[in-house]
C-alpha cells in the first residue's frame, strides 16, 4: 500500500511539473481548449434535449388520455 501511495505521489508530481512547462500559446493546446468547451456545451444541449423529450412524451400521453375520455371536451370544442 505504501508503494502504491509513493507511485501515485510521483505521478502527480510529474503531471504537475509537465503542466507548468506547457506553453499556453501552443496552437494544439488552444484547439484542445476549444474542443473541450464545445464538448461541455454539447453535453448541456444533450441533457436539455433529453428533458424536453421527456416533457413532450408526458404531454403526448396526457393528450392521448384526454382524447379517450368521453366526458372531457376536446381542444377543438373549446375553441
Amino acid at each position: 500500500m505504501k508503494r502504491i501511495s509513493e507511485d501515485l505521489k510521483e505521478v502527480i508530481e510529474q503531471t504537475n511539473e509537465a503542466s507548468r512547462n506547457i506553453d499556453s500559446s501552443d496552437p494544439v493546446l488552444q484547439v484542445g481548449r476549444v474542443l473541450n468547451a464545445q464538448m461541455d456545451w454539447l453535453h448541456i444541449i444533450d441533457e436539455s434535449s433529453s428533458r424536453i423529450q421527456e416533457s413532450l412524451d408526458s404531454i403526448s400521453k396526457m393528450h392521448n388520455r384526454l382524447k379517450k375520455d368521453p366526458e372531457h371536451p376536446s381542444l377543438v370544442e373549446l375553441m
